[in-house]
């Protein structure tokens, strides 16, 4: 096995490729550390590492077969996983347009129908995950923002509000409105608050997640009063002059 890939080296000739030859080999290290080690490197290097790993797994057998068989699964889940990336050059070009060339890299339904036709855009985008870059250019126009629904992207002309939220490589998540709601019983005097608080997800539908968690930190009143706040130790405080809980956030 070793001698054949020795021979699968001289067909790899750039120093990129040795190494991944490299990390092929090592998959037959006795040691699991350097085995574990190897295997993540190669599906770090995505599909370039196929050919070898393809090459190399016709000719194993046994343990190691299956070792590389695993390889060649992890890098095809991750390429299938990958964000998708835009590279998209707009100089002072009309917004519509730009969203438009958006919506034909990403694949994603984007309706810039309602922006004015004298609305333009000045970007530079070279492999910028979908969400970054829809972010990126409304901000560059500075008065659009993307109203996310289930099936599309509705472009605005309206100002980007100043949210809490997270435009990450595979999906954006923002805060979308917090109502401080009374809780009252009949014939109970007494009254309990609830903090509601409504977050909106989105995501490319290939990269549909399994679930959304968002975790509270803190809360204060119009006057800068933490009302709950987490401790040090990630634990929270809970002020006995407002009630609230976890549990209280709706959504």
């Amino acid at each position: 096995m070793r001698s054949l890939l020795i021979v699968l080296g001289v067909l790899l000739a750039a120093p990129r490729q040795d190494r991944i030859l490299e990390w092929v080999l090592k998959l037959d290290d006795d040691a699991i550390e350097v085995r574990e080690e190897a295997a993540a490197a190669l599906v770090a290097e995505g599909s370039v590492a196929l050919p070898p790993l393809r090459e190399a797994a016709a000719r194993a057998r046994g343990e190691l077969q299956e070792r590389i068989a695993g390889v060649i699964r992890r890098i095809g889940e991750r390429e299938r996983l990958a964000p998708t990336r835009i590279t998209l050059e707009a100089k002072d070009r009309p917004a519509a347009e730009v969203f438009a060339e958006l919506a034909r890299r990403s694949g994603m339904t984007i309706d810039a129908s309602s922006l004015p036709p004298d609305a333009r855009v000045t970007a530079s985008l070279a492999g910028v995950p979908f969400w970054k870059a829809l972010d990126r250019l409304c901000r560059a126009h500075g008065g659009i923002r993307p109203e996310i629904d289930v099936n599309r992207i509705q472009i605005l002309p309206e100002a980007c509000p100043s949210l809490p939220g997270v435009v990450a490589d595979s999906f954006s998540a923002w805060l979308e409105r917090i109502v401080l709601e009374e809780d009252r019983t009949f014939g109970v005097q007494e009254k309990s608050e609830i903090l509601a608080v409504t977050m909106r997800t989105a995501w490319e539908k290939k990269l549909r997640p399994v679930r959304v968690v968002a975790r509270l930190i803190e809360v204060r009143d119009d006057r800068g009063a933490a009302l709950y706040e987490e401790d040090g130790r990630g634990e929270t405080d809970l002020f006995e002059a407002y009630p609230l809980v976890p549990e209280g956030i709706r959504q």
